[in-house]
């Protein structure tokens, strides 16, 4: 019986379900949207609706056809690229005739081959390249793609192809590194300073798989976790992230100041949660202006209630010490904050500092070695080739990133 119930929960995982973020992908294009009913999203020039992909499984191809989604089991591939369409004896007027008929995309490629004066020259190679030329210039309303869902992989090849400053030029394969350096496991106590929209802190906890505890030290008055929401997180993985502002480490030596502050402060906004939780039972409908500003009051009141808490309960973790591994990816210069988390290790524990550039931690790297307590600092450069692997056509891509950024890492002791 129980078996039968993880089963189900398992398989319940797997599917397209409404509210969570997925991953688009059709060839090398990437997006992440929210699965919402009567809602039209953007993909590939076109407006269509998901409605249709809820249930189905995830790595589902589907495709477009108007504004619906249809799942379809053709593998045939028809990822376009530009056309010059010198030798074709079909008009632009009979295309969109063929179109105006309601052929399937398939078939306005078949009259096109068939109108072609050159094809039948042309290598198997050839012909391939010719058919999604052609899909890309005159089948534009039909295109595929699969519904993915999202993991560490696709989210960092997302932001890496569209706003790599983002994420601070961070590639995918220097995240790994960033993981594996740190050795990032269940049960682990991990220190991060990142600025890269949670995506450091989002990898972190997925491997970590909500076991642990990870304090994340932020400048300004609360973090970024925009990257956690497209995880799909539960509330109870969330549970173990806890938010602390670089500007207070120096209060950290005050045991009890701060402490009996955030208590207080927690103790005066006791009443007005409650009310914020008796207005929340209200229809909105019936709520007059003025009772609605108070509810946007409240809500406001209510987050800063469990930052203060998550603040809090991060003191706590610092203050024990002996953390298990310190990542530092920021877009300022890092070696301040290394100097100043690295004593909040415990010894023989991994550090790993990531930047688009070499200088930075080059400073870093000399002011370990200057300070001791630190054994096998080594500053690296992370590289990377992609190969186009087909039949007869394997060989590196032509276009590469000049560099995937530099890591310095090491031990303490």
């Amino acid at each position: 019986m129980a078996d039968g119930l993880i089963e189900a929960q398992r398989a319940e995982k797997n599917l397209i379900t409404e509210g969570k973020y997925v991953i688009l992908k059709s060839g090398n294009n990437l997006r992440i949207v929210q699965v919402l009913k009567d809602r039209k999203i953007a993909f590939e020039r076109l407006h269509f609706f998901l409605d249709d992909a809820i249930g189905c499984h995830y790595g589902t191809t589907f495709e477009v056809d108007r504004d619906k989604v249809r799942p379809c089991w053709d593998t045939e591939s028809s990822q376009p690229i530009k056309c010059d369409g010198d030798s074709q004896k079909l008009s632009k007027e009979d295309i969109q005739s063929l179109k105006a008929q309601g052929l399937s995309g398939k078939d306005i490629v078949d009259q096109l081959v068939q109108n072609s004066e050159t094809y039948k020259d042309r290598t198997e190679f050839s012909k391939a390249k010719y058919r999604k030329r052609k899909s890309k210039k005159y089948v534009q309303h039909i295109i595929r793609f699969t519904i993915h869902k999202p993991n560490t992989c696709l989210l960092a090849e997302t932001y890496y192809s569209k706003m790599p400053q983002k994420i601070c030029d961070l590639r995918p394969d220097a995240l790994s590194q960033i993981l594996t350096l740190a050795n990032i496991r269940a049960n682990s106590r991990v220190l991060v300073m990142e600025q890269c929209q949670g995506m450091i802190v989002g990898s972190i906890l997925d491997r970590m798989g909500g076991y642990g505890s990870i304090v994340q030290a932020h400048n300004g008055d609360f973090p970024t976790r925009i990257a956690m929401d497209y995880y799909n997180f539960s509330s109870e993985f969330l549970s173990i992230v806890h938010g602390f502002p670089l500007i207070k480490l120096n209060t950290l030596t005050e045991k009890t100041a701060p402490d009996e502050e955030i208590k207080g402060k927690n103790e005066d906004r006791e009443q007005p949660q409650d009310t914020r939780n008796t207005s929340r039972n209200t229809d909105p409908l019936s709520l007059s202006k003025a009772e609605q500003t108070c509810v946007v009051v409240q809500d406001k009141l209510a987050r800063r209630e469990r930052r203060l808490q998550e603040e809090l309960t991060a003191r706590n973790e610092l203050l024990k010490g002996d953390m298990d591994a310190l990542v530092i990816v920021c877009k300022f210069h890092p070696a301040p904050v290394l100097m100043a988390l690295l004593p909040f290790l415990a010894p023989s524990r991994p550090f790993v500092v990531f930047c688009a550039y070499k200088e930075p931690l080059m400073d870093c790297y000399v002011n370990v070695r200057a300070k001791g307590g630190v054994v096998h600092a080594k500053l690296t450069e992370t590289w990377l080739r992609y190969y186009q692997v087909l039949p007869s056509r394997t060989h590196p891509h032509v276009n590469m990133n000049t560099s995937g950024g530099y890591l310095l890492s090491g031990i303490t002791v």
